[in-house]
């Protein structure tokens, strides 16, 4: 019961009182990335581990020990540091503006306005893009944000190390992108252990997630989209979620190159081209995160109650 309170806790205090990308937590780790990286990058690959080690497991140890102290101390209390942490790692709001912005500007058929926040969001080249090809974009950025800001962050909670799981898997997700510069082989290499220490990472989570949005959603069309992605997308990393989450919301997709000149940040992107996708999808796919945000949070509290009666 205390997983689901503090859960139940961080999700109503993160809609009531937003965390911004840039809030002073992330600022810190952004500060620490950088640190650690000027200080172990010595252009070995292996320095990566060494910088990861020392980034991120004493953040997972300081959040463990604090939950274990309480748990044996003062047991309420775990409900409160647990969902502090749950809240502090979670990122729904800290991108869902630039969602609902461009999901706006497309009902009124704003094109330059979506163009220039999908831009500020994605920090790719929009110029040329019209209104399927916008919307499109922002479904796919907006599944994969969802799923690394929510989702992914509950799964890792929900393991037995509880909060620790959620550090390690959100300051993982955060240096594996900081540590990706393209243009920067440099750091590009040093950043190779994080970022294939978080493909591991999220290889359940992803799949969970899709399994997710194929209940809530058309199931059918859901399945037949994640047994497509094994026969067209190969091992795109996070194709299966995109896949499966076209299927549920009955838009169908291609794959499609990379344009050249891609940055690194979005170096998991598949980039697919759209059949069917309108501004009507983006609101449809809300609906569809909701339903697996209650369905998610339901299984939770039976398992809760299974586990307190038990």
């Amino acid at each position: 019961m205390l997983t689901f309170f503090s859960v139940l806790i961080a999700l109503i205090f993160e809609q009531r009182y937003a965390l911004t990308a840039n809030n002073r937590v992330y600022q810190w780790l952004r500060l620490a990335a950088q640190k650690v990286e000027k200080n172990f990058n010595a252009g070995e690959p292996s320095n990566g581990k060494t910088a990861w080690c020392i980034a991120v497991l004493p953040l997972a140890l300081f959040t463990a020990s604090i939950h274990y102290l309480l748990l044996y101390t003062y047991p309420i209390l775990v409900i409160l540091w647990d969902g502090l942490i749950v809240y502090l790692t979670l990122g729904f709001r800290q991108f869902s503006h630039y969602y609902s912005d461009i999901h706006k500007a497309l009902t009124i058929h704003d094109l330059n306005r979506a163009r220039t926040v999908l831009q500020t969001w994605a920090h790719i080249d929009t110029r040329e893009m019209n209104e399927a090809e916008l919307a499109r974009t922002t479904l796919e950025y907006g599944i994969l944000a969802i799923h690394r800001h929510v989702f992914g962050v509950f799964f890792w909670f929900l393991l037995p190390i509880g909060p620790a799981g959620a550090v390690l898997y959100r300051a993982t997700q955060y240096l594996a992108e900081q540590w990706t510069p393209q243009k920067d082989k440099h750091t590009y290499d040093f950043g190779a252990f994080t970022r294939n220490l978080f493909f591991w990472m999220d290889w359940l989570p992803i799949r969970i997630t899709a399994l997710g949005f194929a209940i809530v959603g058309n199931f059918e069309d859901a399945i037949d989209g994640w047994r497509h992605h094994t026969q067209r997308w190969g091992n795109q990393r996070t194709s299966v979620l995109l896949a499966t989450a076209a299927g549920a919301l009955n838009v169908s997709l291609y794959p499609q190159m990379p344009p050249l000149g891609h940055t690194a940040k979005n170096e998991l992107s598949i980039h697919m081209l759209s059949v069917g996708i309108s501004n009507h999808t983006l609101q449809s796919a809300i609906g569809m995160v909701w339903r697996a945000m209650i369905l998610w949070m339901v299984l939770l509290a039976m398992l809760s109650i299974a586990a307190w009666i038990g």
